[in-house]
């Protein structure tokens, strides 16, 4: 190999594996799922469905992961039986509120045991009286995708509506794309404001998810890209065919003068990897002689255009 070819192994995607998991459990298929993230987020989040499958504990501490907190509420919320969600003094403070009162709109008991809109919460497990429900997306996009993963197991569905613009529809879209490939039904409106889930109808069609590695990762090596061109980086397990936000940084730096390209192996087919380098560089060459070294900040991935519910450049979520 060149000693100017670096190959990066990337981490899986931390967003797809938490999807996963609560598709897995709560489709009850229990197919097999490959290269799931090592991150906290996800060890926590499988954790928790155990704990919940084994029903070993009513109690539910979710450490620090704002993300494991709003996917398990409207899990517990409509799983017989009393819950309680909390997590460390942190996540206590972290808005709950938009997807506590749309529980509440369905029908599903919920109750803040210390202050409103936050955890803790008690939670009465039931069966929703109502299937249509509105929320409010701006804290977080993770309040709509929460919804719509419990969505298969609601009797009649759900159709949800988002009042204002979401921080990051891409994360929104990636939800709907995971419930898609496991065989149920998803729909948006013309105007991108409503999501309408059918229930899981029959067997799910997915037999085995392999995650993907993470494009949030990747954008830190497209600079690295951009400011080292003499450098040809091998991004392994990257695909450019993806549901994920973040691949929004290939158009990004391609303007920039960073060519991805797409390599497959010939002897597997799903091995995957994308080679990045700069057509041409507009830094100087690395010098050893040189007092000072460039530096820079990663630039964020370009979002794309915004219509009247496009993401928002405010936040971002996963």
């Amino acid at each position: 190999m060149n000693t100017n070819d670096i190959r990066i192994n990337l981490p899986a995607s931390k967003s797809m594996s938490n999807r996963w998991l609560m598709i897995n459990h709560i489709t009850g298929s229990r197919f097999r799922i490959t290269k799931l993230s090592t991150s906290a987020d996800t060890r926590l989040l499988r954790k928790l469905l155990t704990q919940l499958d084994e029903g070993t504990s009513d109690t539910y501490y979710c450490d620090n992961a704002g993300s494991v907190a709003r996917f398990l509420m409207p899990l517990l919320a409509i799983t017989p039986g009393h819950h309680v969600l909390t997590g460390d003094a942190r996540l206590r403070q972290r808005p709950m509120a938009p997807i506590i009162e749309a529980l509440r709109q369905m029908g599903l008991r919920i109750e803040c045991t210390d202050v409103e809109g936050f955890l803790p919460v008690h939670i009465q497990g039931g069966i929703p009286s109502k299937r249509t429900v509105s929320v409010d997306p701006l804290l977080s996009s993770q309040f709509v995708s929460a919804l719509l993963l419990v969505a298969p197991r609601l009797p009649e569905g759900i159709s949800l509506t988002m009042t204002q613009r979401p921080t990051s529809r891409p994360y929104i879209e990636m939800t709907c794309d995971a419930l898609r490939q496991a065989g149920i039904e998803v729909r948006r409106s013309s105007n991108g404001r409503t999501y309408y889930v059918q229930p899981l109808a029959g067997k799910p069609t997915a037999a085995s998810v392999t995650i993907e590695r993470d494009w949030s990762s990747a954008s830190y090596f497209y600079t690295m890209a951009l400011l080292r061109p003499d450098l040809r980086l091998r991004l392994l397990g990257l695909q450019l065919d993806t549901c994920q936000g973040d691949s929004a940084a290939d158009a990004f730096f391609r303007q920039l003068g960073v060519q991805s390209t797409e390599v497959r192996s010939p002897y597997r087919a799903s091995s995957r990897s994308i080679t990045l380098q700069a057509a041409a560089s507009w830094l100087a060459p690395p010098s050893s002689t040189a007092s000072t070294a460039p530096t820079s900040c990663p630039p964020s991935p370009l979002q794309p255009p915004q219509s009247a519910y496009a993401p928002s450049s405010k936040a971002s979520a996963t």
